[in-house]
């Protein structure tokens, strides 16, 4: 038998910066599906499920807008994934992949070589452009969809990035998990046992502490593949 074609990771091609910029460019491959007049409850989800279901690993990003109710431009994104492209466009890698093994390949030989960034802290951003607090926060402002008839209440996070901060050092972690919206200020969020938001949320409670959580929505494509990905703790 053949040995497997040996894949050498290139540089870092990242070529986009946020999640807007990456929809331009999933759009100029043609794998970007708009649709409008599409309703929070059930029909965004089932919508979802027939196209990717029936694209076979070929189905488009949908991007919904216009959903009723809620002010045009207050959008919802699904299926980001769906196509290895789109999965080789967000880590920085060539486009002609057409496998997952490529995928995988080059990007297990880029991690063994990664080299830690420190973070650099800012006061100023695009994420500062709306703030609300206080009595004024209401979620439900957003369109946040009820995905499946079997779902008991809306989802604002799936493809999130929920942040968690170790009590015990001075690390913070990334994960991708289910938030339920109960009403307009209460959302919760589960948490596989083992995980480290889990580990971490345990080590406050067994203290009587209130632990600190950060959920984000809209984030960076490649930040939300990221948090979906089992790393080691640290």
């Amino acid at each position: 038998m053949a040995r497997p074609e040996k894949i050498s990771a290139p540089e870092s091609g990242v070529h986009y910066r946020g999640l807007r910029d990456w929809l331009e460019q999933v759009e100029k491959l043609g794998e970007l599906e708009k649709i409008n007049g599409a309703h929070w409850d059930r029909e965004m989800g089932a919508i979802t499920q027939m196209l990717t279901e029936g694209g076979k690993g070929k189905a488009p990003a949908l991007l919904f807008d216009e959903v009723p109710g809620y002010p045009k431009g207050y959008r919802t994104l699904y299926g980001q994934f769906s196509t290895i492209r789109r999965v080789a466009l967000t880590l920085g890698l060539p486009l002609e992949y057409e496998r997952k093994a490529d995928i995988v390949k080059a990007y297990h030989h880029r991690m063994t070589e990664m080299k830690l960034i420190k973070p650099q802290f800012v006061k100023t951003g695009p994420i500062f452009e709306n703030v609300v607090e206080g009595d004024k926060v209401d979620v439900l402002k957003l369109p946040v969809p009820l995905h499946h008839q079997a779902d008991t209440h809306r989802y604002i996070g799936t493809a999130d990035m929920c942040i968690t901060k170790d009590p015990d050092a001075e690390w913070y972690n990334f994960g991708a998990y289910r938030c339920q919206v109960y009403d307009a200020r209460t959302i919760g969020c589960q948490i596989t046992e083992g995980k480290h938001g889990r580990i971490h949320r345990d080590k406050y409670f067994e203290r009587g502490q209130s632990c600190k959580f950060a959920i984000v929505c809209g984030q960076d494509p490649l930040l939300y593949m990221l948090s979906a990905s089992p790393l080691p703790a640290g």
